[in-house]
């Protein structure tokens, strides 16, 4: 059976050229799985596999499909969370196909749904048709 060499969080950071504190935001983001040592709870014992680092580090550095979409963020008690700004560029095709449904009496809730707009954004290409 070979031995697995488990690293410290400082030489994990000092190899990504991170500080421990970025490091310990990846491992609660779920970018990288560490291996908790200990049986305490409110102060984990955390360690790296060579392994795991590679992995990560291949994730971090591999390019991304351009419809491949980006793994959800996750908050401190480890639920998805949506960002509260999202910039959405409008196409007119996609100005159309809003008025379109709107004309056929779909719901706001259900346009946004449909076409993945903020509703926010729905109701000012709606209004903006009626005037």
């Amino acid at each position: 059976m070979s031995e697995v060499q488990l690293l410290t969080p400082e030489d994990v950071a000092a190899r990504l050229g991170c500080s421990t504190k970025t490091l310990l935001a990846h491992v609660r983001a779920g970018d990288i799985e560490p291996v908790v040592i200990g049986a305490g709870t409110k102060k984990p014992r955390r360690r790296f596999t060579e392994q795991a680092v590679a992995e990560f580090l291949i994730r971090r550095t591999s390019p991304r499909a351009a419809d491949e979409p980006l793994p959800p963020k996750r908050n401190r008690s480890g639920t998805d969370t949506v960002p509260r700004r999202t910039r959405t560029f409008l196409t007119p095709k996609l100005v159309d196909d809003m008025r379109a449904r709107a004309a056929a009496g779909e719901g706001v809730r259900a346009i946004s749904k449909a076409l993945q707009v903020p509703e926010r954004v729905v109701w000012k290409v709606i209004l903006s048709s009626d005037g």
